[in-house]
C-alpha cells in the first residue's frame, strides 16, 4: 500500500474505519451535510436539536434551510451549550461581555476577532 492509499481523509472513511461520512445518504437517504446558519452536521445533532427546539428536523432535514428556523436552532443552541458545551451565559452576563471569547460558543476561536467585531456592531445597532 502507498502512503497516498494509507493515510489521507478518503482513508478514514473505509469500510471498517472510525468515521462514516456525514454527507452519504444513510440507510434511509438522507444525507446529514451542514445546514442553517450554525452549519449542522450528523444525525445525532439533528435529534438533539430537534428535541431542543420541538421541531422534528429528522424527518425533514431541509427545515434547517428555512432561516427562523435556522435563527432559533442557532439561539437555542448557544444558550444551551448544544454546540461545544459553552453557551452564552458563560460568556454574557450583566457583568461581563466576552466577545471573543464567546466564539467557543460554535467554534473555537477560528475568527475569534473578526466575529467579535461584528458581534459588537450588531449589538450597538440594538441597543
Amino acid at each position: 500500500m502507498t502512503r497516498r492509499q494509507s493515510s489521507g481523509w478518503k482513508g478514514r472513511f473505509a469500510p471498517g474505519a472510525w468515521a462514516r461520512p456525514y454527507w452519504r445518504p444513510d440507510s434511509d437517504g438522507k444525507a446529514w451535510f451542514g445546514r442553517g446558519l450554525v452549519q449542522l452536521t450528523h444525525r445525532r445533532n439533528y435529534v438533539t436539536m430537534s428535541k431542543l427546539v420541538g421541531m422534528d428536523l429528522v424527518a425533514d432535514p431541509g427545515w434547517l434551510l428555512d432561516l427562523p428556523v435556522s435563527v432559533e436552532v442557532l439561539i437555542e443552541g448557544m444558550r444551551h451549550g448544544t454546540f461545544t458545551g459553552r453557551k452564552l451565559g458563560d460568556y454574557f452576563t450583566a457583568r461581563k461581555s466576552d466577545w471573543i471569547g464567546a466564539r467557543r460558543i460554535i467554534n473555537g476561536t477560528d475568527r475569534a476577532e473578526l466575529i467579535a467585531g461584528h458581534g459588537r456592531v450588531f449589538a450597538d445597532a440594538l441597543g
